[in-house]
């Protein structure tokens, strides 16, 4: 009886000996498991923080490339306007055998253009400039089909439209347009037909009840009755040219004819002569 009470006093803790050996093994396991948990959380953190920190680093340099084009973006757009502003322009008014090109942005940049231009520049230009005179049109206006202002010898004071468009326009023989010192160097002169010629042929032409006025250094004549503004600056009218009559638009402040630099002397002349009836002084 004693053995058997001392044998079942000892067996709970024989028993147990297994068992506090499974968990001591058990806990590096453990141990190692919560570290390696823990390991893959911090690199996820770490490769969560270093994608952020990437996308902010990308983000701060896109922004910086679209600060640094933005200058220049928004001076090609400008630029891109500008053009097209102009070749609309030109579009609406061939649709009426005219071409303005009136934008003021364009124009100031073409006369700054104009008067770096050096005489290869020039013969460049009017080798190549279009051809303006294509389109004849149908004009057999007589004296008295005139309008009654082109009829009297008080022409001038007699202008319809008046106003402050009437008497601001003056070559003073040596005309202020950009493009004026590089061409007229070419043509080998150094002014335009005065205010008063023109104003004594119109005043001969009234007398003598003809349509029409000789155009300086040319072989063409101006309808001076078909002379009418279309703006302040700007003024329709018909000459013979050849025999035929043609419908042309003269700039008077930047001197162009159809919206070109004239590339001859007696173009520049029918302009000076079309502007002086239209806006110069009496």
């Amino acid at each position: 009886m004693a053995l058997l009470i001392t044998s079942t006093s000892t067996l709970p803790v024989l028993a147990a000996a297994p068992q506090q050996r499974q968990l001591a093994s058990a806990q590096p396991i453990l141990l190692l498991a919560e570290k390696s948990e823990d390991d893959k959380n911090e690199k996820k953190k770490k490769k969560k923080k270093k994608q952020e920190s990437q996308q902010k680093q990308n983000k701060q340099q896109s922004d910086q490339k679209k600060s640094k084009g933005s200058t220049s973006q928004t001076n090609k757009v400008s630029d891109k306007k500008r053009e097209k502003i102009y070749e609309q322009g030109r579009q609406d008014g061939l649709k009426t055998g005219k071409q303005k090109g009136k934008d003021k942005g364009f124009r100031e940049a073409q006369r700054q253009q104009w008067k770096a231009w050096n005489n290869n520049d020039w013969r460049r230009h009017n080798n190549s400039r279009r051809n303006i005179w294509v389109t004849p049109v149908q004009y057999n206006r007589g004296f008295y089909n005139n309008p009654s202002w082109a009829r009297n010898s008080n022409w001038g004071n007699n202008r319809p439209w008046g106003g402050n468009n009437n008497n601001w326009y003056s070559n003073n023989n040596n005309p202020s347009w950009s493009w004026w010192g590089g061409q007229a160097l070419g043509w080998g002169v150094n002014a335009l037909t005065t205010a008063l010629i023109v104003n004594s042929a119109v005043n001969n032409a009234i007398r003598q009840r003809q349509p029409t006025v000789a155009v300086p250094n040319s072989s063409m004549q101006l309808y001076y009755g078909s002379v009418e503004p279309s703006d302040d600056t700007d003024v329709t009218f018909v000459v013979n040219k050849n025999g035929n009559a043609f419908q042309m638009e003269a700039d008077c402040s930047d001197g162009l004819l159809d919206g070109e630099v004239p590339i001859s002397l007696a173009e520049a002349e029918l302009i000076n002569t079309a502007c002086q009836v239209a806006f110069g002084s009496i």
